[in-house]
């Protein structure tokens, strides 16, 4: 199975350019912690979902986009963030190990108790061990619509209407702590919907496109939809951090 290894350093200093919050205060279970692992395994795949009036074209529509680079980008987000507290060191793993584990718990003393899979993973999957914690961003899950579709990952809702056609792209995501030494969850926050979200509703991230950008044969070649994506995890991540504790307001 093809393993990751995450260089966060360029990704890391062109967003330190652009500026990023500031770290103070952060998260008191995390203050003794000097050096940190980040994990990303959430884009591997883009998938169209179809909803409203269909027709007979109702089925999802999933292509590849691991070459996009959509999780470089979130680890070096991530780092640049974490890094003017943090020493963080680069990681090995198995990508798709990490796509695939079992969904958060609704209950966060659910996931500190039970044995869930992405603590296993960080003890089996992940080089090197003995780091102070890890980071990983994994995939959430929402349902949207009346017919209760359920979404997860990076994607797009397709919504038509009598009236209308909406679209928009999705981030559901999951950004874990866990202790290196124990792997046990320090803590763990689903990003949230961010203020822009308009006419398409998810319990996470999104923001609306223009519709005609999912009628492409070859989404995976779509530039557009690939900095929609980018700009729409920019945002949500910042946000989602400082509810973690992990940065500081800017």
């Amino acid at each position: 199975m093809k393993q990751t290894r995450i260089h966060w350093s360029a990704a890391a200093l062109l967003v330190l350019m652009s500026g990023c919050a500031t770290v103070d205060p952060v998260s008191t279970k995390l203050q003794s912690a000097k050096t940190v692992g980040i994990i990303s395994a959430i884009a591997d795949d883009f998938t169209v979902t179809p909803a409203g009036l269909t027709g007979l074209d109702s089925a999802d529509r999933t292509v590849s986009i691991a070459s996009w680079g959509i999780d470089e980008f979130v680890v070096g987000r991530i780092g640049a963030a974490l890094t003017p507290r943090l020493q963080i060191q680069d990681v090995t793993y198995q990508r798709a190990s990490f796509a695939h584990h079992e969904p958060a718990s609704a209950l966060p003393v659910i996931d500190r108790l039970r044995d869930i899979p992405v603590k296993t993973l960080v003890r089996t999957e992940v080089s090197p061990q003995g780091l102070d914690a890890y980071v990983i961003v994994t995939k959430a899950s929402s349902r949207y619509g009346s017919r209760g579709h359920t979404v997860s990952g990076l994607g797009a809702i397709d919504d038509r209407t009598v009236m209308a056609h909406y679209a928009a792209v999705y981030a559901l995501y999951t950004i874990w702590v866990i202790d290196g030494r124990s792997y046990e969850v320090i803590d763990k926050k689903s990003a949230s919907p961010l203020d822009n979200a308009e006419i398409i509703r998810l319990s996470g991230p999104s923001h609306t496109i223009n519709p005609a950008l999912l009628s492409r044969t070859d989404l995976a070649a779509s530039e557009q939809i690939r900095v929609a994506l980018s700009d729409l995890l920019m945002k949500s991540l910042e946000v989602t951090l400082r509810d973690l504790r992990l940065v500081g307001r800017p």
